[in-house]
This record gives structure tokens, sequence and C-alpha cells, in this order.
């Protein structure tokens, strides 16, 4: 089982993640541009980040769709939605990917 995490698009994670960075080490200035796959880089091995910039326009698909097919998300696996922000600001939406449902049933007896 899979944790897909659905963050910000780049250059936004990018802007919070460099903000953050300078608290703590201040007048450090950050490669922008590589912040948020490093940042993505640190979180376990079976999970996915996925940037917002990186999923397709919403009209007419469905999220858990997108995520089947595109990112080889399969049932049961894990999805915090985190694109509006940390979880601190506001609700983290996290579900799991539903089985799909069959196209058409068979009779057999």
């Amino acid at each position: 089982m899979c944790t897909f995490y659905l963050l910000p698009e780049r250059n936004e994670v990018a802007r919070r993640f460099s903000s953050y960075l300078q608290s703590w080490f201040p007048g450090v200035r950050p490669a922008m541009d590589e912040l948020p796959d490093r940042l993505a880089s640190t979180v376990d091995p079976r999970s996915v980040v996925i940037f917002a910039d990186e999923l397709p326009t919403m009209r007419g698909s469905d999220l858990p769709t997108v995520l089947s097919e595109d990112f080889g998300a399969r049932p049961h696996d894990r999805v915090i939605d985190l694109r509006n922000g940390p979880s601190g600001e506001a609700a983290a939406d996290a579900w799991v990917i539903p089985m799909p449902q069959p196209t058409h049933l068979r009779k057999v007896c």
C-alpha cells in the first residue's frame, strides 16, 4: 500500500519551504527550483509526491481515476490532499483509492 501526497504547485512549495529555511538560516538563499524535489525526496520510498501542476485539469475526470491511470495508484492506496496548504493551516483531505466499479456483471448461475 502506498501513500500519495498531493501538494500545492511547485513554485508555492518552493516559496513556503524557502521561507521556512530562511527563518532558521538567515541570509541563505536556497535554489528555489530544487526545493520541491529535495523536499519530496525526504518522504518514505513507498510514498508518491505529486505537485498540483503535475495533475491534469480535472474537467470530466475524477481524481481517483487520474491517480490510478497517470500515477499508478491502486485500490486501498492512501491519498493525503494538501493542495490547499500544510495540515496546520487547513484540514488535510485524506481518503483511500476505492475499488473500481465493474463495468458489467455476468450472472454465473
